[in-house]
């Protein structure tokens, strides 16, 4: 069990000083080939046979392709044309919002991308110039669209646990849907008044938007396509509406679209590869079993144990980002929902979610780090400016864990 141990420790010591978590992972399966007598041969062949293995899950493979379409998308205005064909009449903005909620954060993917696409197409004025009120409504969004359809993270961590997609992307709608109506009547309604331009959308100008949300849950749940066959078929799509519909401009924003697809991709699926040969060292060297034994000696009761997962994925939100610390405890949580009769469908959703706290983490790239530059915060007034939305998804998350934990 000393490699769990070594493992949980280094990514902990490793971040103090600085290093990226990619770098960590590389050193960690370093240490570990030493420590199991792996030479250069047996190291190379691991490799090798885990990328083969890689290429092989559906889920990974269609993340380069959502991605291309999410940039295209955001790079081409697109989510700027579907707030200005939503918001034309005053008198339904509840309505506007709900629907710009979904038709912006299913094609977005990543919670990044709409954090970028909340921040460009809402400003602090449409908030009543309410700095703190801009702040939550933007950091609250993105956390629900960390388990939106068609979230990333969702589909690695389905992947890597080997759950049906079609069941969490129900799951995480259902509840993604109850939570923001629930957050829009008790905080942003008091707050928001968009300002309309008089240019008028059309319906024709947010095609693309539109399609890629009707076509992803018709591929996925009427015909039962792999999410990688249905992934492809979305970026096709949408870089066939998006060139009949943008072809002076096409070149250059393509280029840049592809240029953001490849560096997210290459840095996701990079990190799940080396979690794979990670979480193979622990099987190979007994490490697995022995924390089989220790938590069915130790744990009669899995509550504490499962609280404790989330104890320590809450101490590591400063140090990684929230996918960092899926993937990093992924070995830990593997272990656990195999030995106890939990739903690994409603701990995806449940564990997920609690960990897009860490969006507001001091780290380079996530929105917290942004804001605290923009705004000039420190942590303890990011702590106090979002503590009711931080109240907010843990008890979801927990309530959501405790009372459908074993149905699911």
């Amino acid at each position: 069990m000393e490699y769990y141990l070594i493992f949980i420790i280094s990514v902990i010591i490793f971040s103090f000083v600085g290093l990226n978590l990619f770098s960590v992972l590389v050193l960690t399966i370093g240490a570990y080939a030493f420590m199991a007598g792996f030479d250069l041969h047996q190291l190379s062949f691991l490799l090798f046979n885990n990328a083969m293995n890689l290429k092989d899950k559906s889920e990974i493979v269609a993340i380069p392709f959502l991605l291309a379409a999410s940039e295209m998308l955001v790079n081409f205005g697109y989510f700027g044309r579907l707030k200005t064909f939503l918001f034309c009449k005053k008198n339904m903005k509840f309505w506007s919002f709900f629907l710009f909620f979904i038709f912006s954060s299913i094609p977005a993917g990543s919670s990044l991308i709409y954090n970028r696409i909340l921040k460009e197409n809402f400003s602090l004025a449409e908030f009543g110039g309410d700095r703190d009120g801009y702040l939550k409504a933007n950091f609250f969004l993105s956390a629900l669209s960390f388990i939106m359809p068609v979230s990333i993270p969702v589909i690695i961590i389905a992947s890597l646990l080997n759950v049906s997609l079609k069941a969490v992307i129900f799951f995480t709608l259902i509840l993604t849907i109850a939570v923001f109506v629930l957050y829009y009547f008790i905080f942003i309604r008091r707050y928001l008044t968009v300002m309309t331009s008089d240019k008028k959308g059309t319906l024709t100008g947010i095609l693309p938007v539109v399609i890629f949300v009707i076509l992803f849950f018709y591929l996925i749940y009427a015909v039962s396509f792999p999410v990688n066959v249905t992934a492809e078929i979305l970026f096709f799509t949408t870089l066939i509406f998006v060139f009949l519909q943008n072809r002076r401009d096409f070149p250059g924003k393509l280029l840049v679209s592809i240029k953001n697809t490849i560096l997210r991709s290459g840095v996701l699926i990079s990190l799940v590869y080396l979690i794979g040969i990670i979480n193979f060292f622990h099987i190979y060297t007994g490490a697995s079993g022995e924390l089989f034994d220790y938590l069915l000696f130790s744990f009669a009761n899995s509550s504490y144990l499962i609280i404790s997962v989330f104890i320590i994925a809450f101490l590591l939100l400063e140090l990684i980002d929230p996918l960092g610390i899926l993937l990093i405890l992924y070995p830990i949580y593997y272990s656990l929902l195999g030995t106890y009769d939990i739903s690994y469908i409603v701990f995806i959703v449940s564990f997920t979610f609690f960990v897009s706290l860490g969006l507001m983490s001091n780290i380079s790239g996530l929105p917290g780090n942004f804001y605290r530059n923009a705004y000039n915060l420190n942590s303890a007034d990011i702590y106090q400016i979002f503590l009711f939305e931080y109240f907010i998804i843990v008890v979801v998350s927990f309530f959501t864990l405790s009372f459908f934990g074993s149905f699911l």
